[in-house]
This record gives C-alpha cells, sequence and structure tokens, in this order.
C-alpha cells in the first residue's frame, strides 16, 4: 500500500473519529422529552380526593342580621315568658318597664380622642321586682359599663346614638327607634318591652353599641 492510501485512510480514521465524538456530545446534551417519565419513578406522587369526601368550609357565615352577636342567644325560647331569677339561673325573659332615656357621653371604647354618646333607659324598683334586683346586684359586682347603678336607679344601656339615629345590637325597630329619639328629646317616660337572652359570660371585645338586650320595643 502506497503512502498515499495510507495517507487517505488515516485522514477517514480521523475524520469518523472527530464525526462520533460529535454525535456522542449531542446526545449527551439534548435535554429529555417534555413528558417523558422514568421508569423507575412512580407515575404520581400527589394524593388524589376521592370524589366522596368532603371539604371543610371555611367561609366565614353570614346572618340576615349582622348587628346581631353570636353570643347573644336567640330570644325566641325568651320572648315568650317573664322575666325570672329561679333557682336554675334562668336570668331570661321578657319585662315591661317605665322610665327615663338619659344620654351620657363617654369616651370612644376604641378609638382615641373620639367620644360616644350612650343612651341609657334608666328605671327604678318596680313591679318587676325580679329584673331590677338582678341588674342592680349585677351592676355592684360588675364593673361593666352597659350596666350601672346610680342613686338607686339601674342605668340599662340600650344602644348609641350615630348621627341622630340609635345604633344597637339589639333588634329595635324603626317605629321604635324613632319613638326613642323624640323621648330623649322631650325628656318623656317611655315605656318599654325588653327582651333578654340567657346571660352568658361575654367575650372581650365588645361592639361599641353594646346592650345586654337581644329585642326592644317601645309599648304603650
Amino acid at each position: 500500500m502506497n503512502n498515499r492510501i495510507k495517507g487517505d485512510l488515516k485522514f477517514l480514521l480521523i475524520l469518523f473519529a472527530i464525526l462520533a465524538a460529535y454525535l456522542l456530545f449531542k446526545i449527551v446534551n439534548t435535554p429529555p422529552i417534555e413528558g417523558s417519565i422514568n421508569s423507575d419513578i412512580p407515575e404520581s406522587t400527589s394524593t388524589v380526593i376521592p370524589s366522596t369526601a368532603t371539604i371543610k368550609e371555611t367561609t366565614p357565615q353570614t346572618t340576615e342580621n349582622p348587628s346581631r352577636l353570636d353570643y347573644l342567644k336567640d330570644c325566641g325560647r325568651a320572648s315568650g315568658k317573664l322575666f325570672s331569677v329561679d333557682s336554675d339561673g334562668d336570668e331570661s325573659g321578657r319585662v315591661v318597664l317605665e322610665g327615663m332615656l338619659e344620654i351620657i357621653s363617654t369616651p370612644h371604647p376604641y378609638i382615641e380622642n373620639v367620644s360616644q354618646d350612650n343612651v341609657f333607659f334608666v328605671f327604678a324598683n318596680d313591679t318587676q321586682q325580679n329584673f331590677y334586683s338582678f341588674y342592680k346586684e349585677y351592676s355592684e359586682k360588675n364593673t361593666k359599663f352597659f350596666i350601672q347603678t346610680m342613686d338607686e336607679n339601674v342605668y340599662f344601656r340600650i344602644g348609641i346614638l350615630e348621627d341622630g339615629i340609635i345604633s344597637s345590637t339589639a333588634e329595635i325597630s324603626l317605629d321604635s327607634k324613632k319613638k326613642l329619639i323624640n323621648a330623649t328629646k322631650l325628656n318623656e317616660k317611655v315605656k318599654l318591652k325588653i327582651t333578654i337572652s340567657d346571660n352568658v359570660p361575654l367575650p372581650l371585645g365588645l361592639p361599641a353599641n353594646f346592650t345586654l338586650a337581644c329585642h326592644i320595643e317601645v309599648t304603650d
């Protein structure tokens, strides 16, 4: 074999080696095809929720009357009976009382440098002695601003004034609210039917317009 043929073969071998190296480089550095699955890897590591599973509802529940508080129990159990204090400690029911309305301004409980006008229903000892005696004792044992005793009269807050309108956590009809405002302006006595639910331990952070009553109605 002459030198020229040997040279050509050598050149071809070198060229073939270069081509093989290039192809190997491309194969190694080519990214895997998207969606391909290695047979050694499980097809899925996620947990599938069965179709019969239920998911706990975390959305806050709304009520028809957002001013009502969850811990003020339904007045339905108390509305048909007179307020009484029995051996079972059942302090709930309805009561009809006559008294005066008094507006007392105090610092707002949650807003600095702002005052609020509290509307108190002021009544003295009368035929509904259970109600009077219970809340007189309640005010003397507790430092709750919404119940006070002054000059032997019980001051029972029914709400606050906001822009000349009574705001309260109790249910008060628009007609009764108008009558209450007129009574405050004219300094007249007013007769109220107050329905109060079972007394329960009250949490912190009570609304500024809080009252223990769950229903208040002006009556004749």
